[in-house]
């Protein structure tokens, strides 16, 4: 389709219905006002807000030409280990993650935040498979407990507070499975090599 987003949205506006009692909703626009409805959503506790470029054709999957914009810090990451766990938690301790950065896979940090006793028991089925004896991150990290390595083929989202000077992330929290992306394609958000 070579229609430009906008002529896009004007034929699925005329399709969609106006009733308020549609489970389809159309998706308003505010071209010139990304500043102002950032600061909403931010305001509002919304995870962010969708940038599109309206002169652009539609492409299947994502492309350049639209991005999110987060009011929290976030980010995909490839989990590479997981440390063993301590006290009363099972399974798995933290998850070590990293990103690419070329072909390599870059440690990013270690995520112990975010999990309930169920999501450590799923976390750890889907690992279990994938464990080696081989570190996957082209610099092998120094965690504080016990390394269990695994295939760097699972990716999960993370919310964080900053990225430190040495490009970890400072309090990353676990958000999630993300399993509509391919670990090879997990880079650091903004990071387009």
């Amino acid at each position: 389709c070579n229609l430009t987003l906008l002529e896009r949205k004007a034929i699925l506006q005329s399709l969609i219905s106006i009733d308020s009692h549609s489970h389809i909703r159309f998706s308003e626009h505010f071209p010139d006002k990304g500043i102002e409805l950032f600061k909403k959503a931010k305001k509002e506790g919304l995870e962010g807000i969708m940038a599109k470029k309206a002169s652009s054709p539609y492409h299947f999957g994502r492309s350049h030409d639209w991005q999110k914009i987060k009011t929290m810090n976030g980010q995909e990451v490839v989990i590479g280990g997981f440390t063993e766990p301590r006290g009363s938690r099972k399974k798995i301790g933290a998850l070590l993650v990293g990103v690419y950065k070329g072909k390599k896979l870059v440690y990013v940090g270690h995520v112990g935040g975010g999990f309930t006793e169920k999501l450590l028991q799923d976390v750890s089925q889907i690992l279990k498979p994938l464990i080696t004896d081989k570190c996957p991150f082209s610099i092998k990290p120094k965690p504080n407990m016990p390394v269990t390595w695994v295939e760097p083929e699972v990716v999960c989202e993370v919310s964080f507070s900053e990225w430190t000077s040495d490009g970890s992330m400072r309090h990353p929290v676990f958000k999630g499975l993300r399993f509509d992306k391919k670990a090879k394609h997990v880079k650091r958000e903004g990071d387009f090599r």
